[in-house]
């Protein structure tokens, strides 16, 4: 093939020449300012002695400039999952192990508020258990947890962290 489908050029510090509009590269740009912002909010927090922030990804990667111009105008949110590691196992039973859930989940929803004009915003939470499959708790939605108890709710509805809690005890 003398052409390839594909030109672009990066320059040596980083940045995507002016010759390519990579829209990934501006959807990851802003996920990476937002996780930088919550880092720095989540970071003044007090409750962080059982979750540590990991890293922030989003789903929602566009391939298609036109798809993307549409969005644009449309001025739609981008929604990310925000992942946490959990020192412990997270016991449904134990009340301050949900509470702290709950906490997490209401220093998230204070932090889209505070960054509400922002065009993304964090929609649900990952989190690592140790020693655990990483898929136990993906893609808990932290705008229905408010309590303890909601925290509980929400874990109880997620079958392989319940089955993987039975065989821990």
């Amino acid at each position: 093939v003398n052409e390839p489908y594909l030109q672009f050029q990066l320059a040596l510090d980083g940045r995507i020449s002016p010759k390519v509009d990579s829209d990934n590269y501006k959807i990851k740009k802003e996920a990476n300012d937002l996780k930088e912002k919550f880092n720095t909010y989540y970071a003044g927090k007090e409750n962080n002695d059982i979750f540590t922030f990991e890293q922030m990804y989003t789903g929602n990667i566009v391939f298609d400039k036109k798809e993307e111009a549409e969005k644009e105008k449309k001025n739609v949110k981008k929604y990310v999952t925000a992942v946490f590691r959990s020192n412990i196992f997270l016991d449904v039973n134990n009340p301050v192990h949900m509470e702290k859930l709950a906490e997490l989940a209401r220093s998230i929803q204070e932090f889209n508020k505070i960054n509400g004009n922002n065009k993304s915003s964090v929609e649900d939470i990952t989190i690592q258990l140790p020693n655990a499959d990483k898929e136990l708790l993906q893609s808990i939605t932290v705008d229905y947890i408010l309590t303890a108890d909601d925290a509980k709710k929400a874990l109880e509805r997620k079958e392989h962290y319940m089955e993987a809690l039975l065989l821990i005890k």
